[in-house]
Parts: structure tokens; C-alpha cells; sequence
């Protein structure tokens, strides 16, 4: 069986020249392969942007896996918004948001991870999500509360009323539930951080200094908590792919596992998924091939080698994470560069191609 693999497709509002050249290219070169596209599908989350993604690979539909990236999920990547779950819910036909699918075909397992999901920052679910939203920052507004060191007596009394006073009004000001998070909330709620922290009555005094600083770094700890663009499969998800893998229906089939985020991702916190070592703890020895995009590099790694030795995006002494899977491809930005990769899934080999320079 043959598969294409395609990732980060950030399709807009607009349809721009490579969109129409990769699809072109997919049609005329590749009419019955397997089409799998690791997510970042659209590049905000927006209907508009939706509704040009499914109009540009409704030809694929029949032959066409696709798994969410942040971007699909976020604004920027970066900032959440509720109505960017339920659009990509919507166009891709999933019931859930952290639907979970094994597809079989010719003697084949593909198993999808959403590792977007995990890292919301808030718990996007029916019904009164704004109150579960609020009860969250309350509990984590408390929990901050109840770790600053107090003075003794009436004086810390006091000074842990007004604390708690203030975290009270902090948590019900934020405009929860209300459409878009986006960069003004996120700049809104650092601002009132700042402000939160310069406006706290403090003891005089060196320990007064040293109290401002532990809350302003606290605070600032809090307002840089957001995941951003990083990703994580989750325990539940972990079990989940776990628990299928043993399964004795797939026993006899090739397992290919496909998500968005880059396990090999080490030094940059917010593009990395959080749960790399345990979710390819659970691949080793187990998925023939591994999929996936999120860093617009094109990669190849055989039996843990890397097919390309100018890529040294990982240490050796990390190498090992790669091992027991025999062939694992990260995808580039496929308008942006044209990066694909063409896999036999019988031979396990893979070629790299560019859709973009490709006969149409």
C-alpha cells in the first residue's frame, strides 16, 4: 500500500498559488495513494479558513486521514479559542474533539493521536464552560494565595484577606467563554498580573523587597503558563494507544501512527510535546511507521538513523527514542516547500517528494 504523507497545509481565507499546485500535483501524481495530513490544516482555526480547506481536499475525501495541529485549535497557534475546536469538529466530521481512530486498509492499522487537545489551557466542553473556566483560575488563584508567606499575627490576617480579596476579583474579571482568547485577552491578563503585583501592600523592609519579588515572579510564572504551540498526547490517550496496540486484531497488520507534534523537539518549550519520552515508550517495538509535522523540517529516520546527517536536531545520547521503529518521517510545510514523503507501507521505504516542482 502506498501512502502520501502531507503536513501544515495552513490553508487561509484565500486560496494561494501553491494550494492550487499541491492539490493539482496530488490528483495528477498521485490518484490512489493513501492520504495522510498531520495536522495544522488551516492556519487560525477560522470558519472562513475551514470552509477553503474542505473545498481544496474534498477530492481526497474518500482516501484522506487527517489529525489537528495547534493552529487548527488556535489562533496564531499560539492562543486557544473555543469556536476553532468545534469548526475543526465540525469540518472534519470527528464527534469529539479527542476522537481517537483506527482505520484499517490492506493489511494496515493507521491510528490517529490528537496531541493538540492536551495543552488547552481551559477545559472546552458543552454547557456552562465559562464557570468550569472561572473554577479553574479560582482554584489556581487560591493555590498562590496560600503559598505567600504572611506576616504573624493581625498583620497577616489582614494582609491574606486583601490577598485573597484581590484574588477573588482578579478571577471573576476575566472574560471567560466570550468568543476569541486570543493575543488581547492573553496581554489583558499579563497587564493585570503586572498591576496585581505592583499594587501589594507590602511590610516594610528588606522582607517587604523580597516578598515583592517571590509575587511578582509567581505571577509572571502564572502569566507565561500558557502552552502555546507545544502539544501532549496525555495519559489517557497514552492508555488508549496502548490498549490497542495489544489488541490481537491488529496483531497481524502494519501500525501506523500519526499525529501532529514533533517528538524530537527538545530545547524550545513552546513548540515541544510535553510527553515525548512516555508516548514513544509506548511506540517502540510496537508502530512500524511514525508520522507527523509541526517544525516545517523535512526528516527521515531509519531503525533510529537520520537520512539526512545535516539535520542534527537531536544529541546522539537522545538518539534512542528513535529505535525499535523502523521508519519514522517528519513532513515539512507542504505549501510552503512542497514537502511530502511517498511510503510503501509493504517495504517500509520512503521517498521524499515536492509537490510544488512535481509534473502537473
Amino acid at each position: 500500500m502506498r501512502i502520501l504523507h502531507i503536513s501544515d497545509t495552513h490553508f487561509k481565507k484565500s486560496v494561494k498559488r501553491n494550494d492550487r499546485t499541491v492539490v493539482s500535483s496530488i490528483k495528477k501524481n498521485y490518484p490512489s495513494h493513501l492520504i495522510i495530513l498531520t495536522g495544522d490544516v488551516v492556519n487560525d482555526g477560522q470558519g472562513d479558513q475551514y470552509r477553503t480547506a474542505t473545498n481544496l481536499l474534498d477530492p481526497f475525501r474518500e482516501r484522506l486521514l487527517v489529525c489537528p495541529g495547534n493552529h487548527d485549535y488556535r489562533w496564531e497557534g499560539n492562543f486557544p479559542e473555543e469556536k476553532c475546536v468545534d469548526r475543526y469538529r465540525t469540518y472534519t466530521g470527528y464527534l469529539t474533539p479527542t476522537e481517537h481512530r483506527v482505520t484499517k486498509k490492506n493489511g494496515v492499522a493507521f491510528i490517529e493521536i490528537d496531541s493538540a487537545f492536551e495543552t488547552l489551557p481551559f477545559e472546552f466542553a458543552s454547557g456552562k464552560v465559562g464557570e468550569r473556566q472561572r473554577q479553574w483560575l479560582t482554584d489556581k488563584l487560591d493555590e498562590l494565595a496560600g503559598s505567600f508567606e504572611f506576616a504573624s499575627g493581625e498583620e497577616g490576617e489582614r494582609q491574606r484577606q486583601w490577598l485573597t480579596d484581590k484574588l477573588n476579583e482578579l478571577a471573576g474579571s476575566f472574560e471567560f467563554a466570550s468568543g476569541k482568547v486570543g493575543e488581547k485577552q492573553q496581554q489583558w491578563l499579563t497587564d493585570k498580573l503586572d498591576e496585581f503585583a505592583g499594587s501589594f501592600e507590602h511590610a516594610s523592609g528588606k522582607v517587604g523587597q523580597r516578598q515583592q519579588q517571590w509575587l511578582t515572579d509567581k505571577l509572571n510564572e502564572f502569566a507565561g503558563s500558557f502552552e502555546f504551540a507545544s502539544g501532549k498526547v496525555g495519559e489517557r490517550q497514552r492508555q488508549w494507544l496502548t490498549d490497542k496496540l495489544k489488541l490481537k486484531e491488529l496483531s497481524d497488520l502494519k501500525k501506523v501512527v500519526y499525529l501532529h507534534h514533533h517528538p524530537f523537539i527538545h530545547l524550545n518549550r513552546t513548540m515541544v510535546l510535553r510527553d515525548a519520552k512516555e508516548f514513544m515508550d509506548v511506540c517502540r517495538g510496537k508502530v512500524d511507521v511514525l508520522l507527523f509535522g509541526h517544525k516545517h523540517v523535512a526528516n527521515v529516520w531509519r531503525d533510529g538513523k537520520s537520512g539526512d546527517p545535516t539535520k542534527k536536531d537531536v544529541p546522539k545520547s537522545r538518539d534512542k527514542s528513535k529505535k525499535q521503529i523502523p521508519l519514522i518521517c517528519a513532513c515539512g510545510k507542504t505549501t510552503g516547500d512542497g514537502s511530502a514523503w511517498d511510503i510503501d507501507t509493504d517495504t517500509l521505504e520512503a521517498k521524499a517528494v515536492n509537490l510544488l516542482a512535481a509534473p502537473i
